[in-house]
């Protein structure tokens, strides 16, 4: 099954599974690139910004960051069914279906862009290199693009909340390969995902023409467990779906089209 009908058929169960936005997810991505996003030096700066956000989903992040910064945000996804509850969740915003070859919006049109676990479900090389090469066009001459994905070394690991790949397999770019999401509340659900590696990401990336490429691992530490209390008492629910001192399987990369 291809990745559009995939998440068109799950897309309702998906939702349902999730719930509040989980612990997991933040620590395994969104926390990172809000905090990106969210520097500035002043606030007039930070609120100036529209982001693209690719690959949104029901569009839940994007509409806290949002109504959070006062971010503009638009959206896109290869799911109709996602493009559907992100414009019930946020009728004000913009949201519309990718057709997997271009975006719709001229060159230079956003300050930052997201794609939060969107490469995973992109299964030839010749498609992404075409999904970045649009990325980077409609990223503006400062932009900022930040993405989470697979971390390596914890490729076959299992936590509490998820396990990626089989243990002891080795996985090479471009690999199927299948993540398990567990809750406490729900059945399993198991995604169809592509692996790529971080070393094949830096040399696509460099390929396209972005530039000063980091690399982020995120921790739980005490400023990142700060700011989740932050969000908790901004009355943001997040919900507990981890054990305390696991891993955080997430890779953030954050990349520029010129040098910073």
């Amino acid at each position: 099954m291809n990745p559009k009908s995939f998440w068109n058929d799950i897309a309702e169960n998906y939702i349902e599974f999730r719930g509040d936005m989980p612990l997991s997810w933040w620590l395994n991505g969104y926390l990172t690139v809000m905090q990106k996003f969210s520097e500035g030096t002043s606030m007039e700066e930070v609120k100036s910004r529209n982001i693209l956000d690719f690959g949104c989903g029901d569009g839940l992040f994007g509409l806290l960051l949002a109504s959070r910064y006062n971010f503009d945000v638009s959206g896109i996804d290869i799911s109709e069914e996602m493009i559907r509850l992100a414009k019930k969740n946020n009728p004000a915003g913009y949201y519309s279906v990718f057709d997997g070859q271009r975006i719709e919006f001229r060159s230079n049109s956003f300050n930052a862009v997201m794609a939060n676990w969107v490469f995973p479900n992109i299964d030839t090389e010749q498609k992404m290199f075409t999904v970045l090469s649009e990325i980077y066009r409609v990223l503006d001459d400062n932009g900022t693009f930040a993405f989470s994905t697979f971390q390596d070394k914890y490729i076959g690991a299992e936590t509490s909340y998820k396990r990626i790949g089989e243990e002891g397999k080795t996985y090479s770019s471009g690999d199927h390969i299948k993540v398990k999401l567990f809750s406490q509340e729900s059945d399993t659900i198991t995604l169809n995902c592509y692996y790529w590696s971080e070393d094949y990401f830096v040399k696509i990336l460099e390929d396209v023409g972005f530039q000063s490429i980091e690399i982020r691992k995120p921790v739980y530490d005490d400023i990142t467990s700060g700011k989740i209390r932050e969000l908790r008492q901004e009355k943001i629910n997040i919900k507990d779906d981890m054990l305390p001192d696991e891993p955080i399987t997430t890779s953030v990369f954050i990349v520029h089209k010129k040098p910073i």
